[in-house]
């Protein structure tokens, strides 16, 4: 069979992207291979320039489109995207971090280990940005709004996911409903991103597997609401609050934000923000700055040539010994060691 042209790609993407008719394959792509045994896929390998990994599309039929993404960006990265029907873009993202800009709005962040909601409408155009230095591991759903409903009600109760309040939410407001990446949703990224298989079971594989990340994110959004007191208006509220402190840490992790002014921006009391955000994030505030900031390191150690006071410098720490003793404690091996082995 005959190497993927942009031709295939545009078939591809139809209808979930436009903008992908212009000259997409050369513009960020050293090359292009079919994915499983159709040409209902592809596989599309980076300039070295622009970034070291890849992305690989499936369309296995015209309501669903399946995006696998394991890349390291060396430059800051920004998609346009144009769909010519409404859609629901659903992103599980184990690490590395989006942003959805669409114009006349501020940047919508998807943080890493995280699972966001977001629907567009027909021809409303954003950006997704990726930026440089980022290793982005990421599966993402792209589906219709029927075929979406359709797998909302095979669940066959009338709970969280068919309410009145939830749908508004994700089809009539440009918002993230964002969630944890939970552990098993975790696993199965990495299953499907480290997939060994080719041909048929690749196709078959990668459907399934979303599928059940698919049924994974259901019954959790199902079961947070059941077992939640609260009423489902004031959990909305009290998610998108914790979701934008998220955002806010990683906006400022160089210069972070005291608790008490970062609940002052997102408008809570401090011991609800922390309480909360353990409850949500199954980590406190003070961890999930701290995971990020080392995984910045981390990145930095892998990708650049600044030394390690540098780095220390550009996550946030006035002293290197304090960063090189984080460091240590993080991933039990110091910020020199790990450059020269560059494997935990």
């Amino acid at each position: 069979m005959q190497p993927p042209t942009q031709q295939d790609i545009n078939r591809i993407y139809r209808g979930f992207n436009q903008a992908s008719a212009v000259d997409y394959r050369h513009q960020y792509f050293i090359s292009a291979r079919q994915f499983g045994d159709n040409n209902q896929g592809v596989h599309l390998d980076f300039k070295q320039s622009i970034a070291t990994g890849y992305w690989e599309l499936y369309r296995p039929h015209r309501d669903l489109l399946i995006c696998l993404a394991d890349s390291f960006y060396h430059q800051d990265f920004i998609q346009k995207i144009k769909p010519v029907e409404d859609i629901v873009s659903i992103r599980f993202v184990l690490s590395g971090n989006y942003q959805v800009t669409y114009a006349d709005h501020i940047p919508l962040g998807i943080p890493r280990l995280t699972v966001s909601i977001l629907s567009t409408h027909k021809n409303d155009t954003f950006d997704l940005s990726i930026q440089q230095g980022n290793h982005l591991s990421s599966v993402t759903l792209h589906l219709r709004p029927d075929y979406f409903m359709h797998h909302v009600n095979l669940g066959g109760s009338s709970c969280s996911l068919t309410s009145p309040l939830f749908l508004d939410k994700i089809f009539n407001q440009k918002q993230l409903f964002n969630i944890p990446l939970l552990p098993a949703m975790r696993s199965d990224v990495l299953t499907l991103l480290k997939m060994p298989y080719l041909g048929t079971r690749r196709r078959l594989y990668t459907e399934s597997k979303s599928l059940v990340l698919l049924c994974q994110l259901f019954h959790y959004i199902e079961e947070f609401y059941q077992q939640s007191a609260l009423p489902l208006d004031i959990n909305e509220r009290l998610i998108d609050k914790l979701a934008h402190a998220k955002q806010l840490i990683t906006q400022n992790y160089q210069s972070p934000l005291t608790i008490i002014e970062l609940a002052r921006r997102v408008g809570l009391n401090r011991s609800t923000l922390c309480g909360e955000f353990k409850r949500q994030y199954h980590c406190t505030v003070h961890e999930f700055l701290q995971n990020y900031r080392m995984n910045k390191a981390r990145e930095l150690l892998q990708s650049s040539s600044m030394s390690i006071s540098q780095i220390a410098e550009r996550v946030g720490y006035e002293y290197a010994t304090n960063f090189t003793t984080a460091f240590k404690k993080q991933f039990s091996v110091l910020p020199k060691a790990y450059r020269t082995k560059k494997t935990l």
